[in-house]
């Protein structure tokens, strides 16, 4: 699954917005893989090496610190980056529903050492939360709802979040809450 600011970029086309440009700019791509799925039901795909070989061959594995023979970053010539934040086994691509998105990124925000990447978190999050209360209000309802009763420490990052927001977006979430 495709996270992170290259899975936020495909919401432009989804959701029909303009995105802005400053949260649309990264360094890397993340990924999260789900490898247990696919190995229990026999789905077998090329490596991570070859298929980023097939985009650009100067694709090459960086060794994991605390293991060397384990890789989850590949860096090409130009010094871009493609990181698996889970172990990998293969390359299937979707993205998250913008929505569970939005909530994420409030919740990832509050927990960020690098302030710089917390406050793209925030700006990403405002701009879903604009277009999905404009277009999806109760996805994005239910997406708050699902992730305020997982439990005590996800409100009290959603309350984080939610007040780093510029004022009219938090209105515009709280209205989308409601149901208004």
């Amino acid at each position: 699954m495709l996270v992170g600011t290259l899975a936020f970029q495909t919401y432009a086309g989804v959701l029909g917005v303009e995105l802005g440009r400053r949260p649309l700019i990264t360094q890397d791509a993340d990924f999260a893989q789900f490898w247990g799925v696919s190995q229990n039901i026999s789905e077998s795909i090329d490596s991570p090496l070859k298929i980023l070989r097939g985009v650009d061959e100067t694709f090459r594995q960086v060794p994991h610190i605390s293991d060397p023979f384990v890789s989850t970053r590949y860096r090409n010539g130009r010094d871009y980056l493609v990181d698996f934040l889970t172990p990998n086994r293969g390359l299937p691509v979707t993205v998250p529903r913008p929505e569970r998105y939005a909530v994420h990124k409030l919740i990832v925000a509050v927990d960020r050492v690098n302030q710089a990447k917390a406050v793209k978190d925030i700006e990403q999050a405002a701009i879903l939360i604009d277009a999905l209360a404009a277009r999806r209000p109760t996805e994005l309802a239910e997406a708050w709802k699902t992730a305020w009763k997982t439990g005590k420490q996800w409100r009290r990052k959603l309350e984080s979040g939610r007040a780093r927001l510029p004022d009219e977006v938090q209105e515009t979430l709280k209205s989308a809450i409601k149901g208004e």
